[in-house]
This record gives structure tokens, sequence and C-alpha cells, in this order.
């Protein structure tokens, strides 16, 4: 129940701060990152543009509902080569799909040490279901977690790239969010 009372913790702070419920994220000191496998070695990466949203209520904590938008063009993996590979067409086909979006579907239910947050995923046009693990810091100011996303649910690295013993399938997406108090 740590969960739940860190929380509680960020809410009652952020009341006096603002006057409405919704709250941005202050992008430029926050992280959304992902690791994926090739070759069965992991292969890190981090997305420099993206903003988003939590909408709290101070009554009831656990039904904070995100909304994230992510620049797939910002991709930063460290190789510019690479990058470049996984902004086009058989990867994440930034031209034609230049955003992917994560939003709530419902109100987040308690875990034992993190919040499980129902939401749909969209990237390259396609919409599914990625429930994400929240987890807020023990003064509740900064809300960390992740989540499994399955690349070929999407349509990410088809073609040439679509055999899942070179590319694993799974990617795990890893964030750090600080609201802009």
């Amino acid at each position: 129940m740590r969960i739940v009372a860190a929380l509680i913790a960020l809410t009652v702070a952020a009341v006096p701060t603002i006057a409405q419920d919704l709250v941005r994220f202050d992008a430029s000191n926050s992280t959304l990152g992902f690791e994926g496998r090739f070759g069965g070695e992991p292969v890190p990466g981090i997305f420099h543009r993206f903003s988003g949203s939590v909408l709290w209520h101070p009554t009831d904590p656990l039904a904070m509902r995100f909304e994230v938008e992510i620049d797939v063009a910002s991709l930063d993996t460290d190789y510019p080569d690479r990058d470049e590979v996984l902004r086009d067409p058989d990867w994440f086909d930034a031209a034609a799909h230049p955003t992917a979006r994560w939003v709530s579907t419902a109100g987040c239910a308690p875990g034992d040490t993190a919040l499980d947050c129902p939401g749909e995923l969209t990237l390259r046009g396609t919409t599914r279901a990625v429930p994400i693990r929240v987890e807020a810091s023990a003064d509740g100011r900064v809300l960390s977690g992740r989540a499994s996303v399955n690349r070929r649910d999407f349509g990410v690295g088809g073609g040439d790239w679509d055999d899942p013993k070179t590319i694993a399938e799974e990617v795990t997406v890893t964030f750090t969010l600080r609201p802009a108090f």
C-alpha cells in the first residue's frame, strides 16, 4: 500500500500548487526509454521528445489517467546509423506515422508495490491494449514505471527484420515522469 500512500502524497502536494486537476509532465526532466534485443544482446534507447499529462482526482488517486504523445523520430540508441534504420518504413515508419500515443482507458488498480494502469498504445496506425505498471517515489513527486510491448503487434521490425530469433518480439518501455508543478 506504499504506492497508494505515495500517490495520495503526490495529489495533496499538487492541490495547493495548481488550481486544476490536469498536470503536464516536465519532459525536460523526465525520461522515456526502451530496450529491445538483437542477437540476445540488449539494445537500449530513449525518445528525446514526448509530452503528456496526468489527470488527478484529489479525492480518488486511483482514478488518475495518463496521456503521452511520443515523437518517434526523436529515438536515440546512441548509434546514428541504427537510428536511421529504426525510423524507416520497416520499423517505426516515422515519416508516415510521426507520433505514437499511449492513453489510459480506465483508472488504475492497486497492486502489491505498484499500480496497474490499463491503456492503449497507438503506434504505426495500430492501436492495442498495453497496460503499464506505475510506482511513485516516497515523496509522491515522481512517477516511474514500465510496460512490455510486442513489436510485431504493431508491425515494427517487418520485412527482413521479422525473424524473432534475431530480434526479440518483446520490447520493454520504461519511464520516469516528473509533473511540472
